[in-house]
């Protein structure tokens, strides 16, 4: 009868929890009608911001690679005594044909360039190579190539001997390039990024053919200075063309919004953190907002399902709830690294098998640890020793039958527990298999290094008739084993009576 009583007083609480929360979600919703607009923005802008972030991480990144790479190469063509010997032309005529810069030269301590055509031009007023010179990478702002004609950005990095700038390996890149480097819009195309250096001067420009943005198209072009442009646009709020070039000198982010041809445009800026340069994104207002436009059409749908929605949470809590705790009890007790068990798991496991009726013969305590396992860890890294770690792991499991206990008791530790041994030569030969098998194991990042491992080996109940006192047998057992010259088996007794 009690029981009935807490069960109707159980749900009653239920009903009226359920009942004030669907009271306070229908104010939620009221509430969420008048907001909702302004959440929308919100959310919107942060989007926008991380778009451009990430954009300009991209950005930045590519060019590190780049950077990368072409110092490799020059510091190969700095090992030849003649900068422009064949082998290092042949060596720009390869970097063209298989990169995409447009031209690529090997340019002498004067300012002589020989491109991978044979052409030769003099470089020596370019500001790029007034800066290479001084030992610095460089990316050129756009400039008028003295190899075509054509408006280019040129990357360059030093070419040294003998610890000295001798020259510079260069290469021009179209500046449509800059604009492939960017990846996918954020809004199916509808939007187009450019690069602006900190004159205003628009250095590269993608933008979509979609009908949606054709009223921006003329906004920019890599011919208009991006300031001037900017006063013919109308602003709204307090941000003018002023504020931008202000932005722009203190390399600071931002977000603006204008209209050109009676259509609202989102603009979003970041630092590139090359050459003071600012990463621009337009987008429509109507393409950015888009994905929140369902929201209107099923705000009415949400407050008609609202009761069954509730009930419906009511069942994935309690069912989450239920996992939740299956999860938790799951790595309380499994090392997450190994799966197999962590110390106090395996301790409670062992504990609780000797004390049950199950328990018969003999119990075998394997104590196992991994042969200069810190030198692993400090020549190779802890992601490699974190992989040995893995496969011994991985062993242990195939190793030994599904009922017996395996545990990671610590940094490089392991415990294999045998239940119902039927002698100690068995435990033995699973040891020394063990054994036999770790130092099989072939990483290649061990480069050839082979791994070693050292074991000790106690029994219950002839060693101990706790899970204390067969630890210690073990451990014991295991620090004769390295005292012997380690990758080897000791049975605690076998040692205790020499």
């Amino acid at each position: 009868m009690r029981k009935n009583l807490e069960g109707k007083e159980i749900y009653k609480n239920y009903g009226i929890v359920i009942g004030i929360f669907l009271i306070a979600m229908m104010i939620s919703i009221l509430i969420f009608f008048g907001i909702n607009g302004k959440k929308v923005r919100k959310n919107t802008e942060k989007e926008l911001y991380a778009y451009v972030e990430r954009q300009c991480f991209h950005l930045q990144s590519v060019l590190d690679v780049q950077y990368k790479y072409m110092e490799g190469l020059a510091d190969y063509a700095g090992l030849q005594e003649n900068l422009k010997d064949e082998e290092n032309l042949n060596l720009i005529r390869s970097l063209q044909k298989q990169s995409y810069l447009e031209a690529v030269s090997i340019i002498d301590e004067n300012g002589l360039s020989t491109y991978n055509t044979g052409e030769e031009k003099d470089v020596s007023d370019r500001s790029y190579f007034q800066q290479v010179m001084k030992g610095e990478q460089t990316l050129s702002d756009p400039l008028i190539s003295k190899l075509n004609g054509e408006q280019r950005v040129i990357l360059c990095v030093p070419i040294y001997q003998n610890g000295v700038v001798k020259g510079a390996l260069g290469g021009s890149y179209d500046l449509a390039y800059l604009g492939s480097l960017v990846f996918e819009d954020l809004y199916d195309e509808t939007g187009f990024q450019f690069l602006v250096t900190q004159n205003g001067d628009v250095i590269s420009l993608d933008h979509s053919a979609d009908d949606i943005v054709n009223p921006v198209e003329t906004m920019l072009s890599t011919e208009d200075n991006f300031y001037s442009r900017c006063e013919r646009l109308r602003f709204l709020g307090k941000v003018n063309v002023d504020d931008l070039r202000e932005d722009f000198e203190q390399q600071k982010s931002g977000l603006t919004e204008f209209e050109e041809n009676e259509t609202l445009y989102y603009m979003n800026y970041a630092p590139l953190s090359i050459n003071q340069w600012m990463l621009c994104y337009v987008v429509p207002q109507k393409a950015a907002l888009e994905k929140y436009s369902f929201i209107r059409r099923y705000e009415l749908i949400l407050a008609s399902v609202l009761f069954l929605l509730v009930v419906a949470l009511f069942l994935v809590i309690t069912a989450m709830n239920g996992r939740r705790q299956k999860a938790l009890l799951y790595y309380a007790r499994i090392d997450e690294l190994t799966g197999i068990f962590n110390r106090r798991a395996l301790e409670n496991k062992v504990k609780s098998w000797i004390a049950s009726e199950e328990c018969a013969g003999k119990q075998a305590f394997l104590m196992m640890d991994i042969d200069h396992f810190k030198e692993i860890n400090d020549v190779y890294g802890h992601a490699v020793g974190d992989k040995v770690l893995k496969e011994v792991g991985k062993i242990l499991k195939e190793q030994f039958r599904e009922s017996d206990l395996l545990g990671r008791i610590g940094g490089d530790e392991f415990v294999a527990f045998m239940k119902n041994v039927a002698t100690e030569e068995i435990a033995l030969k699973k040891a020394r298999t063990l054994r036999d098998h770790i130092s099989e194991l072939d990483l290649p990042e061990l480069k050839g290094k082979k791994i070693t491992s050292s074991i000790g080996l106690a029994f219950w109940p002839d060693h101990g008739k706790s899970y204390k006192d067969i630890y210690v047998c073990a451990d014991k057992a295991l620090y004769e084993t390295k005292r012997n010259g380690r990758n080897g088996c000791t049975v605690y007794r076998s040692f205790l009576e020499k």
